[in-house]
């Protein structure tokens, strides 16, 4: 199983933490996303049979919306554990996908960081539109290889030089 994890894409500023699940995505974050993700097209194998999960807070759910968009799969399933950062769920609940399919998790920081350590034993600095690719293997334990990181820098240049 291919399992791909972007952070969310430069959202407003923090202010009263009772609010912060709807901070959306700024507009430089929304631009910064459309010119970086396309990039995603060069490093996931199988698209025609890939699955957007997101974290239900504004600004996850919002760059999930433009990843959809550019792979033009209009079905996003919201999970909890996403934005609670529980990797036992995620591990439960990858293990109930097919085999042949590709996951897309778009999610937050500093979770992502840690499921990829427990992953593969790396933690990835995902900076804001970051993504990374591993290919699971097992699950009890996780078994995991890390097939690619990209910042969004990296993404950004890669969509640009490839027009």
């Amino acid at each position: 199983m291919e399992l791909v994890l972007i952070r969310h894409g430069k959202a407003e500023e923090r202010g009263d933490p009772s609010l912060d699940a709807k901070r959306a995505l700024t507009a430089e974050g929304r631009k910064k996303l459309q010119k970086s993700m396309p990039s995603l097209r060069f490093f996931i194998e199988k698209t025609d049979q890939m699955l957007i999960w997101s974290s239900r807070l504004d600004r996850a759910a919002q760059t999930a919306d433009i990843v959809a968009g550019i792979f033009n799969t209009p079905e996003i399933d919201y999970h909890e554990f996403i934005s609670e950062g529980t990797f036992a769920d995620l591990l439960e609940t990858l293990a109930a996908v097919k085999p042949s399919d590709t996951v897309l998790v778009v999610g937050h920081e500093p979770y992502l960081g840690l499921w990829s350590q427990q992953l593969c034993g790396l933690t990835l600095p995902f900076k804001k539109g970051a993504a990374a690719g591993f290919s699971i293997t097992g699950f009890d334990p996780p078994e995991a290889e890390l097939i690619w990181f990209a910042q969004p820098q990296t993404l950004t240049r890669m969509n640009r030089d490839n027009r």
